[in-house]
């Protein structure tokens, strides 16, 4: 079950990765301009993950994805595409455990499917404000994981499927040339020896 939980107007809904930022956007101004040192600041955030529904019960894949009015108005709604699904019968054993852990076998509409994938780009704006914050300093957006958001009638990650691990390599910052894409094949475990 999803139960989309949009919350008024609120801008900062996810309270504490906020409160996290916050926090290291006013040690960025007051420790780290001092500096004469380089230095490395990691900021995990759990936007976009939706939150356990302790009022679904015990299954595991039941979610609430939290996000308000304001960050909705951001998404286009119209440009967001329904993915086509294999039907259940004809899915592999993997596949369609995967899709029965995180409770996505029953049936939804495709309003449902976009609801779903538009509080999910929401949560997205809602992680990039965040980011708006931090300036002066070259800030690498990535993640650990990618996310389904309803391809192959799943949401999270833990599958084989490219959207389940394709991560974003975003640099921003003084000296990084703008709109620059680079086709190379680049690891995550190349970011610290780079920088």
């Amino acid at each position: 079950m999803v139960n989309l939980a949009p919350k008024k107007t609120k801008v900062r809904v996810m309270e504490a990765d906020w409160k996290n930022t916050d926090r290291a956007v006013s040690w960025l101004r007051k420790e780290a301009s001092n500096s004469t040192q380089p230095f490395v600041l990691y900021l995990g955030l759990n936007l976009p993950h939706p939150y356990p529904s302790p009022s679904s019960g015990e299954n595991f894949g039941s979610s609430t994805f939290h996000t308000s009015l304001y960050w909705l108005k951001k998404v286009s709604y119209d440009a967001i595409k329904i993915p086509k699904w294999s039907p259940l019968s004809e899915m592999h054993p993997v596949d369609y455990y995967s899709s029965y852990t995180k409770n996505c076998t029953g049936t939804f509409t495709d309003k449902e499917i976009k609801n779903i994938r538009a509080f999910y780009y929401a949560m997205c704006a809602e992680t990039d404000a965040m980011l708006g914050l931090l300036q002066k300093t070259i800030v690498i957006y990535t993640s650990d994981h990618g996310e389904l958001a309803m391809e192959h009638r799943q949401f999270y990650k833990m599958s084989m499927y490219e959207a389940s691990s394709h991560v974003p390599l975003l640099i921003m910052g003084p000296g990084i040339q703008v709109n620059l894409e680079v086709s190379s094949v680049v690891s995550l475990v190349d970011i610290y020896p780079t920088m």
